[in-house]
């Protein structure tokens, strides 16, 4: 199996569509309609959305992990801050012109605080549900199959083929063209001396 997803990963396209809606799309063989392409088709896509499925599960879990981690830095942090302006509040005297100051920085700590430890609350709620897989649903809402006929037909194929053909022609044949004109245009030849 491994070695068919990694043939299959080469051409693979993994594309969100919408906030909640990630495509999945691949090329193969010439052979449409093969059963075994159908097979093999069915197989990778499973594999990858099942790998792109547990590392989203992981992603979020990890992240949810690391949110609560965050902020119970910050609580404690905010919250030694809060604790250093309270005491020093108490040792400095109401008739300071500090106290004032101190007094509003403190009341600042204090809802600060109380704000990172009502997110730090959120956060935890998040990280269990995301522990209990109620965080997000993922589902496979169509199965893999492949196409019933190229994305780009043959004939625009051929044509573009054909476009391009006639236009590196006429190009190189107007550049000898204007190189035969004026000698001073084109690149200068080996028997000339420079």
């Amino acid at each position: 199996m491994a070695d068919i997803v990694d043939e299959f990963r080469k051409s693979a396209r993994i594309e969100r569509s919408g906030a909640n809606l990630i495509r999945v799309a691949f090329t193969y063989g010439d052979s449409p309609g093969e059963e075994a392409d159908r097979f093999r088709a069915n197989k990778v896509t499973q594999d990858l959305i099942s790998r792109v499925m547990a590392g989203h599960l992981t992603h979020s879990s990890n992240l949810a992990g690391e949110t609560v981690q965050f902020f119970q830095d910050r609580v404690e942090t905010v919250g030694q801050s809060w604790m250093k302006l309270s005491s020093s509040i108490k040792a400095t005297p109401a008739s300071d012109p500090r106290y004032e100051l101190l007094t509003l920085t403190r009341d600042l700590k204090r809802r600060e605080y109380e704000s990172a430890a009502q997110k730090l609350g959120a956060a935890e709620t998040l990280r269990d549900s995301e522990r209990k897989g109620q965080g997000s649903r993922l589902e496979l809402l169509d199965a893999a199959s492949p196409p019933e006929q190229p994305e780009t037909p043959r004939s625009v194929i051929w044509l573009i083929g054909l476009g391009s053909g006639l236009a590196a022609g006429l190009l190189a044949e107007l550049w000898r063209a204007l190189r035969r004109a004026t000698p001073a245009f084109g690149v200068p030849n080996a028997a000339e001396p420079a």
